[in-house]
């Protein structure tokens, strides 16, 4: 959902819209005041377009509008940014920082930061920038596994001895360092497996995914 909220900069505190008159409207500032300040709020932004900035700020991804920024001068007043599809954090800390309001397009009020809770904007408000899942080593070594599995029934010989060096040299590396790992029984067994799968029983050299995951139990025994 887009959404837009508009920055307003009033000069006495009002906290609904029907309270403030035409006369307490004042410019924001003029248009190099309001890029000033944006550029050192946001400095990984995007100001490439200026009537549309990007920004991406603590992973919080939202875009900046000013309104017919190409018809006005850097000494014109601007007196009003929107900002589409926000996070609520961003919105509150600027409008907290400079004492301006935000309007609600939903419901035509000021957004009351104070005393309204964050999660009835829940629908509104844009998300977190979408992260990249967590791995951990036993997703890794279910990715070696794989890729043994899918290396050799495609029948790549090649290919296969270069995983069977690869993973042969990342077992000796662990075990010149000292680590003492389940873990690295699998990528033994699938080093061999790989170099060896002519007459290598799979059974044997090939654990299920299931099985790799059960292998922080306690009462595992890997080396079935």
């Amino acid at each position: 959902m887009s959404w837009i909220v508009s920055l307003f900069k009033l000069k006495r505190e009002v906290r609904y819209v029907e309270e403030a008159k035409e006369e307490d409207f004042v410019p924001l500032g003029t248009k190099a005041e309001v890029f000033a300040l944006l550029r050192r709020w946001f400095p990984d932004g995007d100001f490439s377009r200026l009537n549309c900035i990007s920004l991406d700020h603590r992973e919080e991804v939202c875009e900046l509008i000013i309104p017919d920024e190409e018809d006005i001068a850097d000494e014109d007043t601007v007196n009003s940014i929107g900002f589409q599809s926000p996070s609520y954090r961003i919105l509150r800390d600027v409008c907290r920082q400079m004492n301006w309001k935000a309007l609600n397009p939903s419901d035509g009020e000021f957004i009351d930061f104070d005393n309204q809770p964050p999660d009835i904007y829940t629908p509104y408000f844009g998300r977190r920038r979408p992260q990249p899942p967590k791995y951990g080593l036993v997703d890794f070594i279910v990715y070696l596994r794989d890729q043994v599995i899918e290396t050799w029934a495609k029948g790549d010989k090649k290919a296969l001895e270069g995983l069977a060096n690869t993973l042969a040299t990342l077992n000796d590396g662990f075990e010149t360092a000292g680590y003492n790992s389940p873990y690295w029984v699998i990528v033994d067994k699938l080093a061999y497996f790989a170099r060896y799968h002519e007459f290598a029983d799979y059974q044997t050299y090939i654990p299920s995914e299931d099985d790799i995951r059960r292998f922080d139990t306690p009462d595992y025994d890997v080396s079935k």
